[in-house]
């Protein structure tokens, strides 16, 4: 029988190999081939990556950071599109960026900014909160303070927002309902931390479990209490990875905190703002944005969050 003195072309293998990994592997995520680009060249990019999912919300964020590094002046309009299609918080170092480089204040009444930096001032202490309060000090203060008070007001004095502004206010001698402090004599007796009682504790619905990136989730059980949860953390650093927290409810402007007590002091360990979900727990540095899964919902049992907890205070 004759040879063939033909050969098969590369392309032929590249598909062969193609197949045989799609056959082992399966098919490659959208945030895997999104990862792949590495860059954008437009906002318009980093919207169609945040708005048909080719990527997690991290990576379109990281892949518009370094757009703008090479085109500053396109900061302003990327805290824009953050804005309008993520944490309001996550705008803010963009538009702190945009002040600094371009010193253009006519930015400052722009009610994206607005809305950015009192999302940002209502959060845990960070980068985010010192530059919201530079933008609101420091640039646009005229133009910043209604809507600033008028959130503060609304957050009330147990608030991030109250922690982080009412000392500037009072250095400014501008007053708020939020920064008054109230008398001991005054507070409601059940102003202070309460523990849950191991033994009583039962679960009002189903387990919710969130996942973020590199293995971390959270899995919320609601207890029949009416602001009472317990929160495990998994895939963190620190003192909390593995364990059972018992956290309460509060609500807060545009969303709701879930804390607890460390060493005495107030600490949301969960931060919903806008629908987005953040973790920051003790002993790593936080915030680890996770998104809601069904699937290991339906299958994760409240019980066993609840009995963990249980093993934990024995």
């Amino acid at each position: 029988m004759p040879t063939s003195n033909h050969r098969c072309p590369s392309s032929f293998f590249a598909a062969t190999a193609t197949v045989i990994g799609l056959l082992i592997g399966g098919l490659p995520s959208r945030p895997a081939i999104a990862a792949e680009k590495r860059r954008l060249t437009s906002i318009d990019d980093f919207n169609r990556c945040v708005d048909a999912y080719e990527a997690s919300p991290e990576v379109c964020l990281d892949l518009l950071r370094a757009f703008v590094k090479g085109k500053p002046g396109e900061t302003f309009a990327a805290g824009k599109a953050v804005r309008a299609r993520m944490n309001h918080a996550d705008a803010v170092s963009f538009f702190a960026k945009s002040f600094t480089k371009q010193g253009d204040k006519s930015h400052c009444a722009d009610p994206d900014v607005a809305m950015a930096v009192a999302a940002g001032l209502d959060s845990p202490p960070s980068t985010t909160v010192t530059e919201a309060i530079a933008i609101t000090f420091d640039k646009c203060w005229a133009e910043l303070e209604k809507p600033v008070l008028k959130a503060l007001t609304a957050s009330g004095s147990g608030g991030y927002m109250a922690q982080n502004l009412c000392q500037k206010l009072a250095d400014r001698k501008v007053a708020n309902p939020a920064c008054v402090k109230k008398s001991a004599a005054a507070a409601p007796p059940d102003s202070k931390w309460k523990d849950a009682d191991p033994k009583t504790m039962t679960a009002d619905g189903p387990a919710k479990v969130f996942r973020g990136d590199e293995g971390k989730s959270l899995t919320m059980v609601k207890l029949k209490g009416p602001d009472e949860y317990l929160i495990r953390f998994d895939g963190f650093r620190g003192e909390w990875n593995g364990r059972v927290v018992f956290h309460r409810e509060a609500i807060a402007n545009s969303g709701y905190d879930y804390f607890t007590q460390v060493k005495g002091a107030r600490w949301a360990g969960v931060v919903v703002r806008d629908g987005t979900t953040e973790a920051h727990p003790v002993g790593d540095k936080g915030p680890f944005r996770v998104g809601y899964d069904e699937n290991a919902s339906k299958t994760t049992s409240p019980q066993a969050v609840i009995d963990q907890f249980r093993k934990q205070k024995l």
